[in-house]
C-alpha cells in the first residue's frame, strides 16, 4: 500500500463541522454512565466555556489529545486500558458520530462489535440460527472454525488504518480529526495509575506502552472500537466474497466459521492467516484459533453455544474465584438458581437473556459444579420469573 498523504485543515470547513451544537450533542452521549467521575465534574462545572475552547480548538486546528491514564486489570484477563480525558471523549463521540453512517454500509451485517443494534447477544442469537442451517436441521455433521487474531489492537498498523479511513472520509478536515487520534503516542506521557508489576504482567505483544512506534491503538477508547471494525473490513469483505463463506460472524479479533466440510475451513484459515499477513500486517493465534465439531459446542463471547442448548461460561457470571471448583467451568442455568451466586451486570443481562429469548437448556447435561455458599442473593422476583416460566419450571430444583 502507498503511503496516504497528510490531511490538511480547512478551518472553513471545521466551522462547519466542530459547532457549538455537535459537541453538545457529543457531550451528552458521552456522559452517560461517566457522569459522576472526576474529570466528568470539572468538565460539567464550566461546561459552556469548556464547549466554546474545545471548538475554538477544532476549528482553529490547535487541537491535541491529552494525556491518558493506564491502568491494567485482572478480569477476565490482564489487559492494559488506556482512559481518555473526558475532553477528547467528547471528540471521539463526535468523529464516530461523522464517520459511523459512512461505514455502516459498507460493514457486513454479521460484524457485531461496537454497533448499534448488535453486540454480544446478537452475535450469539445468530450463531445460534447458522447451526440448523449448516447441519439440515442437525441431520449432518458440521464442524466450526474459531479463529483467533494475535495481540490485535497492540498490532493494528496506523499507516494502513489512515489509508482505510482515506478512501471514505467526508473530507479533509475529518481525516485531519482521524490521524490525530490515531498517531497520539499514549506512551509518551501517560499517567500509570496502579503498581508497577502490574503492567510487568501485561505480555509485551500486548501492551501498548511497549509497541513500536507507529502500532498499536488503546484499549478502552471510543474510536478504538470504530477503527477496529474499519480496519478488520477488508477481511470481512475477503471472508464473504473470495472465500464465499456462508456462515461467518466477526465480534471484534474473535472470527467464527462453519462449514459441514473440515477441509474447507482448513483451507480457509490458510487464506485468513495469508491475507492477514501481506494486507494488514497481523497474525492468527495458534493456540487460541481451534477447529472442531459443532456437537463438542462453540464457546463464543461467554457462552457455550451447542446444537441444542446453550450454557454460560463461569467467568460471566461469578464475581469472585472462590465460588466453584473448577476455573471455567460451564454452569447451568439450574446452579444459579439452586445457590444463588452474585452476578455481575453483564453477567445479570446474559441469565436474562437466556430467560427471555426462551432457549432449550438441559442443566443435566454438564457436570454439577458445586458452589459456596454467598451472602447477596439474586432478587426474589428475577428468581421467580425464571422458575415460573412455564418452558423451564420443573428443571431446576430436584
Amino acid at each position: 500500500m502507498s503511503a496516504p498523504c497528510v490531511p490538511e485543515h480547512d478551518p472553513a470547513e471545521a466551522e462547519r463541522l466542530f459547532t457549538f451544537e455537535a459537541l453538545e450533542r457529543s457531550y451528552r452521549e458521552c456522559r452517560r454512565r461517566k457522569r459522576g467521575t472526576r474529570n466528568a465534574l470539572r468538565f460539567e462545572q464550566d461546561l459552556e466555556a469548556n464547549h466554546l475552547e474545545l471548538a475554538g480548538d477544532l476549528q482553529s486546528g490547535r487541537y491535541r489529545p491529552r494525556r491518558s491514564v493506564c491502568f491494567v486489570t485482572l478480569k477476565p484477563k490482564c489487559r492494559e486500558i488506556s482512559a481518555a480525558d473526558f475532553r477528547d471523549r467528547v471528540v471521539h463521540h463526535l468523529l464516530v458520530g461523522l464517520l459511523e453512517p459512512i461505514w455502516e454500509s459498507v460493514f457486513i451485517h454479521d460484524s457485531y462489535a461496537s454497533r448499534k443494534g448488535k453486540g454480544t447477544h446478537a452475535a450469539v442469537e445468530r450463531l445460534k440460527t447458522f447451526i440448523p442451517k449448516v447441519t439440515r436441521n442437525h441431520t449432518v455433521r458440521a464442524w466450526y472454525a474459531h479463529l483467533d487474531v494475535r495481540s490485535f489492537f497492540a498490532s493494528i498498523d496506523h499507516g494502513r488504518l489512515l489509508e482505510h479511513l482515506a478512501r471514505r472520509s467526508p473530507s479533509p478536515t475529518v481525516q485531519w480529526l482521524c490521524e490525530r487520534m490515531v498517531r497520539r503516542d499514549i506512551a509518551s506521557d501517560a499517567v500509570l495509575r496502579g503498581p508497577k508489576h502490574l503492567f510487568d504482567r501485561v505480555p509485551p505483544g500486548k501492551s501498548l506502552l511497549r509497541a513500536p512506534v507507529g502500532r498499536g491503538l488503546p484499549i478502552g477508547k471510543h474510536t478504538s472500537q470504530f477503527f477496529a471494525n474499519v480496519y478488520l473490513n477488508c477481511l470481512d469483505q475477503f471472508v464473504k466474497h473470495e472465500l464465499r463463506a456462508r456462515y461467518y460472524i466477526r465480534y471484534v479479533d474473535d472470527l467464527i466459521l462453519l462449514s459441514p466440510r473440515r477441509e474447507e475451513l482448513v483451507g480457509w484459515q490458510a487464506a485468513i492467516e495469508g491475507f492477514l499477513r501481506k494486507k494488514l500486517l497481523l497474525d492468527l493465534n495458534g493456540s487460541r484459533s481451534r477447529i472442531a465439531p459443532l456437537s463438542s459446542g462453540v464457546d463464543f463471547l461467554g457462552y457455550v453455544v451447542h446444537p441444542h442448548h446453550v450454557l454460560l461460561r463461569r467467568r460471566v457470571v461469578v464475581d469472585r474465584p472462590a465460588v466453584g471448583a473448577q476455573a471455567g467451568a460451564q454452569v447451568p442455568v439450574a446452579e444459579l438458581v439452586e445457590h444463588p451466586a452474585p452476578l455481575r451486570r453483564q453477567g445479570r443481562e446474559a441469565l436474562k437473556h437466556l430467560h427471555l429469548r426462551r432457549l432449550r437448556i438441559e442443566p443435566e447435561e454438564v457436570p454439577r459444579v458445586p458452589v459456596d455458599a454467598v451472602d447477596r442473593p439474586v432478587s426474589g422476583k428475577f428468581q421467580s420469573q425464571i422458575l415460573n416460566h412455564p418452558r423451564l419450571s420443573g428443571r431446576f430444583l430436584p
